[in-house]
């Protein structure tokens, strides 16, 4: 004689055998968490000592599964980790980080994201944050107008690297330079660091919301 199976009569969905009772494994645990709240906390908080490992290897293939459809070690290691804008890698103290070029990271679902290969390129933290908030670096920079003056050089920010030349005579070296002119400034010292090594090009094209309008505008 076969075991005889029913239908759970809280979820009305999974089977459940008849000698267990009349609710499925899975409504029971569920049940018995609601009653135990302070069980499921402390065990939550062990585990999250005693797995820390497992956790964070899990974390890390979770999110690079979903956020850039497991191709984010394939693109550092492809750029040899090193930021596609300003040249820094992690040799330099930089954090690397994958960007999508069309903007279809965070802010889109999985199915919508463009994870291919030709999409996604590496960046340093602070390069990747002047793509998202290009207004910052402005504002920083707005009450030293003579700063922002360009030459034909390949850098961005020709001025602040003549400044920091200047100190770096002075002081031995180019890191206590960056100090000092963060300090005149009121600039975070990793600000400074970055606008030293940015340069005017880079080797992609970020799509703006304008660009986005224009490309709508003309098929209309």
């Amino acid at each position: 004689m076969g075991v005889k199976l029913m239908i759970c009569e809280k979820c009305k969905q999974r089977e459940t055998r008849w000698e267990n009772g009349k609710i499925c494994e899975a409504c029971k645990t569920k049940d018995w968490r609601k009653r135990n709240p302070k069980k499921v906390k402390a065990y939550a908080k062990m585990r999250q000592v005693r797995d820390a490992k497992k956790i964070r290897a899990y974390s890390k293939i979770a999110n690079n599964n979903y956020y850039f459809g497991g191709n984010r070690i394939k693109v550092l290691e492809r750029d040899n980790y090193t930021c596609q804008v300003c040249g820094k890698n992690k040799e330099d103290g930089k954090i690397i980080v994958v960007h999508h070029k069309d903007e279809t990271g965070w802010a889109k679902k999985k199915p919508e994201k463009n994870n291919s290969m030709n999409n996604l390129i590496s960046l340093c933290v602070q390069c990747h944050m002047g793509i998202h908030r290009p207004s910052d670096k402005v504002n920083k920079l707005s009450k030293h107008p003579e700063l922002l003056q360009q030459d034909d050089s390949e850098y961005k920010y020709p001025r602040i690297r003549e400044l920091l030349f200047t100190k770096r005579n002075r002081l031995g070296t180019l890191q206590e330079a960056k100090k000092e002119l963060s300090k005149e400034l009121g600039i975070a010292f990793d600000t400074i660091d970055h606008y030293h090594y940015k340069r005017k090009t880079t080797d992609f094209v970020h799509k703006t919301s304008d660009d986005q309008d224009d490309r709508e505008a003309s098929h209309e």
